[in-house]
């Protein structure tokens, strides 16, 4: 078990630098989009038309996308008024429940986007201010960063069971 988690691990590393790389690529892009349409609007008074559309297309991969990288370094936001104040076994067992209860939440997000790529993909649905753009990449996106997500904590969780019982085993 020790070796599939190392391996495991590994492999959530890679990806997780991956998926950090483009939610910065993303951030670039928007940043600069946005800098270059508030110059041509108000400066040189020509509006790039598409500026808009194209940074909230952005956000899609740059927020789902980077679920995994803010999971892996728990930069998410939580409440932990009242966790931190409970003992460290609890604390541990509270965050295990946390990190479940989010799996279901996401793998129930999962079949719903799946269904709207469906729709997107039978009706050639398209974005309406760029109508050449079709819209079933964008939710496919959000689908692997779902997915993404639920693999990671699913691998922190195995990994927070694994520490449990060691523990228990040691004593």
């Amino acid at each position: 078990m020790r070796t599939f988690l190392q391996a495991a691990n590994s492999l959530f590393e890679i990806t997780v630098s991956l998926t950090r790389y483009v939610g910065f690529a993303c951030f670039g892009v928007m940043a600069g989009l946005m800098t270059v349409g508030t110059v041509l609007r108000y400066v040189f008074n020509k509006p790039f038309v598409f500026t808009e559309e194209i940074v909230t297309a952005l956000m899609i991969p740059l927020a789902c996308i980077g679920f995994a990288y803010v999971f892996q370094i728990e930069g998410h936001i939580r409440l932990d008024l009242v966790t931190r104040r409970l003992g460290p076994k609890l604390q541990e067992g509270f965050a295990i429940w946390r990190e479940l209860i989010t799996i279901v939440i996401l793998a129930i997000m999962v079949p719903q986007f799946y269904q709207q790529v469906e729709i997107c993909l039978s009706v050639d649905r398209r974005f309406v201010t760029i109508p050449s753009w079709p819209m079933w990449p964008l939710r496919l996106i959000v689908i692997v960063g779902l997915c993404l997500a639920i693999l990671y904590l699913t691998k922190r969780v195995v990994e927070r069971v694994w520490k449990i019982r060691s523990r228990a085993l040691e004593k």
